[in-house]
């Protein structure tokens, strides 16, 4: 079996870069062929104050040695990909399932650089397993406006397994997604 790993992006993340270790590690311990999708953001979205903020920190404090053990222990990993396009690819590829989660991948409002991919919305075959894995909302408020409630609800609706990280977040799924 090949699973599809998507979080958000590793570089700086330190909270990520471990969640995501410990999946591939123990999907591979299960002996399941487990790959980090390894999705940026979209080369057209220009990011906001924050994430500068945050990269510049990170860059300067922890970025080369969370960096150097990403690299070096959380293999194998697809080629950088910066498009929608190239996520239409990824899903065309011979997976088996693809899990997203952990962070705060469904918080819509930090994750617009990559549409609505933390939504497993580039995966269009129905034998194609897609789980979520502790998906975070990071707040118990949602933001997302009523087309795109109405959207994300529909893809949500074609996962196989869904878990998330905080009750709250059990909360927004009961309420806004059924």
């Amino acid at each position: 079996m090949k699973v599809g790993i998507l979080t958000l992006p590793l570089r700086g993340n330190y909270g990520g870069v471990i969640q995501a270790y410990a999946l591939q590690r123990f999907l591979k311990k299960n002996e399941i062929d487990a790959h980090l999708i390894n999705r940026k953001w979209d080369l057209t979205r220009e990011p906001g104050l924050i994430y500068k903020i945050q990269r510049f920190i990170f860059q300067n404090v922890f970025w080369r040695q969370v960096l150097s053990f990403s690299e070096r222990m959380i293999l194998p990993r697809t080629r950088v990909i910066r498009s929608q396009e190239e996520m239409q690819l990824i899903g065309k590829q011979d997976y088996n399932a693809f899990v997203v989660g952990s962070d705060q991948v469904w918080r819509v409002e930090f994750t617009g650089g990559v549409g609505d991919n933390y939504f497993l919305d580039f995966v269009n075959d129905p034998k194609i397993l897609k789980i979520s894995y502790a998906a975070s909302f990071g707040t118990d408020i949602w933001k997302g406006s009523p087309q795109q409630t109405a959207k994300i609800k529909k893809l949500i609706m074609q996962f196989n397994s869904v878990s998330v990280r905080e009750k709250s977040g059990l909360e927004l799924c009961k309420k806004h997604f059924g």
